[in-house]
């Protein structure tokens, strides 16, 4: 299973690594969630400050939505009040690497880059593809926003307001899930992947890119497809 960049990580490994180590793993099943397979235009370098910004923004407010899953959980504090003074540091780090281009980790996603080119050009599988089941989960994130109501509840309704007004839409020109382009969740060798099997949430203000794995549905389908319910 692997989840945002961890998609590109796990096919880079098996595409790219793998073929000249003398290893050959077996790979049965492949379950990519909100992966970045095609690309997403927050990695761009100009954009990366945003990307930083919105990223602490989600993170917080996803912390702050822990007791709304587990009322009783003291976990929400300990993460969100650290996140809020680390933001300013991110943001800050942020603005520095775009100035010096020192991250590879999102150059390595960055719109018509040189990894995701190679990545993706067609190819015959690779050792240990041969057989290979692939899944996807997907979402398109829409704010909603009606009179005193938003949702989702644990992100900020100023945060939203920015979001309904296309903000991220604007600057990713197409469906997302505020981080990455739902297109490019199934985007591998420059064609949408053959899947045995995809969930879509569809257009909802329930999921965004920090919150799939709060979803009962993405429990229930990892468990179906790597066969981990108990019988």
């Amino acid at each position: 299973m692997s989840y945002s960049r961890g998609g590109i990580v796990y096919r880079s490994l098996l595409e790219l690594v793998l073929p000249g180590a003398d290893w050959r793993p077996r790979t049965g099943r492949a379950v990519f969630v909100a992966a970045t397979n095609g690309d997403t235009q927050l990695a761009a370098p100009g954009n990366w400050y945003r990307l930083a910004d919105l990223y602490v923004n989600l993170a917080v407010g996803a912390a702050r939505g822990l007791p709304l899953l587990a009322p009783a959980s003291p976990v929400s504090p300990i993460v969100s009040e650290p996140m809020q003074g680390l933001g300013a540091l991110v943001k800050l780090l942020a603005r520095h690497v775009v100035e010096r281009a020192a991250v590879l980790g999102l150059a390595a996603m960055e719109p018509g880059g040189p990894f995701l080119k190679e990545l993706n050009a067609a190819q015959a599988p690779a050792q240990g593809e041969e057989g290979l089941r692939r899944f996807a989960i997907i979402s398109e994130f829409q704010a909603q926003i009606e009179g005193g109501e938003h949702a989702p509840r644990e992100l900020p309704q100023r945060l939203l307001t920015r979001l309904g007004d296309a903000l991220v839409d604007q600057l990713m020109g197409e469906a997302n899930d505020l981080v990455v382009n739902t297109a490019s969740m199934t985007h591998i060798d420059d064609a949408p992947a053959p899947l045995d099997d995809c969930y879509r949430f569809g257009a909802t203000p329930r999921v965004y890119h920090l919150n799939y794995f709060a979803q009962p549905e993405v429990a229930r389908c990892l468990a179906d497809w790597l066969a981990l319910s108990a019988d």
